[in-house]
């Protein structure tokens, strides 16, 4: 079992940093430093532009004449002037290490938002026109009757459905970017998840049937209220559970749904029957950076951008996100693996 699946931050060093960010001594060990070199070397120097011979007794013996006090003394207002501009150097490198670090936490939230796009929307999008390929079909092959056509009006009212997901996935990313931006802060709404639960596992309908797999939903009698962002919590992360299970399944199996409430919480869980997820990736496969995707189990393919926003939504919801893989008993094994009953679990705090 692998929990929680919080976002990683980044925490490499990297060793070609600059050599002014690796030098952390005090200003005061820069003008030591400075006023030595500027006396032995500078002293030195005008030693030999003088005309006068140069070796370590004629400077230990000059060190009490008004000439080596001079040199000394600019030998040290070198080395002082020298060691304040190391000092501010280090000051400037630091404000730009942390301004660069602000920038790519910017441009990591940026890429959040654009795989949110590319990725859920795409979902909600194939799942219209799948409803409406139906329609499409049906026209061609029935008459039109008032049984039929109810039919049609069903199946173009869950590609409405679907395509105005799509649209509030489109006004849920402008709204993070304002949040991002300071200019909105996100507001959670206080909302019952059995009906979020049921839309989410609408969404996916028509893939589970092309595998010929059955969607088993369990749902409580009572509300479960909780404090969400209903159309991130639907498409990103239960619809990207829900797809994840879809995708994974073994054709003609069950994709188990539920939603319960305990000590406080509500737990969404999905499980599937399938490949096990392999131990290289389990530790991982909620990572943003990791290359964590695979083929579906009839070849689909994935980005790998699902299961890192689920973590990361959830835990702007103040959730989190495990995975549980165990061997299925008595099941036969796969060319790539053994088989597995996967479970996905989301928790939120029940408002």
């Amino acid at each position: 079992m692998h929990r929680p699946a919080n976002m990683p931050k980044d925490r490499r060093h990297f060793s070609d940093e600059g050599f002014l960010a690796n030098l952390d001594q005090p200003p005061f060990t820069d003008l030591i430093v400075g006023a030595l070199l500027g006396f032995f070397v500078l002293h030195p120097t005008a030693m030999v532009l003088v005309g006068q011979d140069v070796s370590l007794q004629t400077i230990v013996a000059s060190i009490g004449t008004s000439l080596s006090a001079y040199f000394a003394f600019i030998g040290m207002m070198t080395g002082f002037a020298g060691g304040m501009l190391r000092y501010q150097l280090k000051k400037q490198n630091r404000k730009l290490a942390k301004a660069n670090e602000k920038l790519s936490a910017a441009v990591t939230e940026r890429e959040s938002l654009l795989r949110i796009i590319s990725h859920d929307i795409t979902n909600a999008m194939v799942s219209a026109s799948a409803a409406l390929t139906i329609v499409e079909r049906r026209a061609h092959t029935t008459q039109m009757s008032c049984r039929n056509s109810a039919d049609f009006v069903e199946i173009a009212s869950e590609a409405q459905e679907t395509l105005a997901n799509a649209q509030q996935l489109l006004d849920f990313t402008k709204r993070m970017l304002a949040i991002q931006s300071g200019k909105m802060v996100m507001q959670l709404e206080r909302l019952d998840l059995r009906p979020i639960v049921t839309s989410a596992a609408a969404l996916y309908k028509e893939k589970a049937e092309a595998k010929r797999l059955e969607m088993d939903v369990h749902l409580p009698d009572a509300d479960v209220f909780c404090a969400v962002e209903p159309v991130v919590l639907r498409n990103t992360v239960f619809g990207n559970l829900i797809s994840n299970a879809v995708k994974f399944s073994l054709p003609g199996r069950t994709v188990r749904i539920e939603l319960t409430r305990r000590n406080g919480r509500a737990y969404f869980s999905v499980t599937n029957i399938g490949p096990c997820i392999p131990d290289n990736l389990a530790d991982r496969i909620f990572s943003p950076e990791a290359c964590t995707t695979r083929p579906g189990t009839c070849g689909e393919q994935g980005t790998g951008f699902g299961l890192p926003l689920v973590a990361q939504f959830a835990e702007m919801m103040q959730g989190t996100v495990w995975v549980e893989s165990v061997c299925e008993e008595g099941a036969p094994d796969l060319e790539n693996g053994d088989v597995c009953r996967t479970t996905f679990t989301v928790d939120l705090p029940t408002a």
